[in-house]
């Protein structure tokens, strides 16, 4: 409940009301009671003069505008009712109570949404991001450990190979995949990055280099 001050427009002490919130965020239902005077009206030739006892002030307010809707008696017991343009308050309690803008939801409906992802485009947004990743562990090789017997390598073909020999000048690894197939997988044409250990065993995953081919 506010109580304006006497001498105060209601219009004006409305909109500070708003004011306070964000623009669009709320919308004000208004009752008020009262006396009023110097009321200007929608409609009439003749504003009416003197002090109004309000019987009835309702309306809402909003960011976009005030409306208000007076019902109320004049010193000589005629009655004044109408859309009320402003008026100065004589002794006056407005009461506000604020609520959410019912044109809200609707604003919000029509805002652009991203279409949805399809599973395979979430795949690939997956392996690219992981593609990335790797690309940047990769840029410093001297940082990634060799490769030990018993070391798991991911190979983007052949899948998971455990390294069983490893050649004198390290430039190849003998491995064997899980159809037991035993390769022969040459370091000069891989990358490896560590990219795991678990109970001694490390993980590393290989991507080709761009030159050269594997031997098997």
């Amino acid at each position: 409940m506010v109580e304006v001050v006497e001498g105060d427009s209601i219009r004006e002490t409305i909109q500070g009301i708003v004011a306070r919130y964000p623009a669009g965020a709320a919308r004000l239902e208004l009752t008020a009671r009262g006396r009023i005077d110097a009321a200007r009206l929608v409609g009439p030739a003749v504003a009416p003069k003197g002090v109004l006892a309000v019987i009835q002030l309702t309306g809402t307010a909003s960011s976009a505008g005030t409306e208000l809707v007076l019902l109320a008696t004049a010193a000589d017991g005629a009655m004044v009712s109408g859309k009320l343009v402003d008026a100065r308050a004589v002794e006056l309690e407005l009461t506000c109570e604020v609520l959410e803008r019912a044109d809200a939801p609707a604003e919000a409906s029509r805002l652009p949404s991203a279409p949805p992802m399809s599973w395979g485009a979430v795949a690939a947004a997956s392996a690219r991001s992981e593609a990335d990743a790797l690309d940047a562990a990769i840029e410093d090789e001297e940082s990634s450990p060799s490769p030990e017997l018993g070391d798991t390598i991911e190979h983007p073909t052949f899948g998971a190979c455990v390294v069983e020999k490893i050649d004198d000048d390290e430039e190849f690894v003998m491995v064997r995949n899980s159809a037991q197939r035993l390769l022969r997988l040459s370091l000069d044409v891989l990358r490896l990055v560590l990219v795991g250990e678990q109970d001694g065993q490390r993980r590393f995953r290989s991507r080709p280099r761009g030159v050269g081919r594997e031997r098997t």
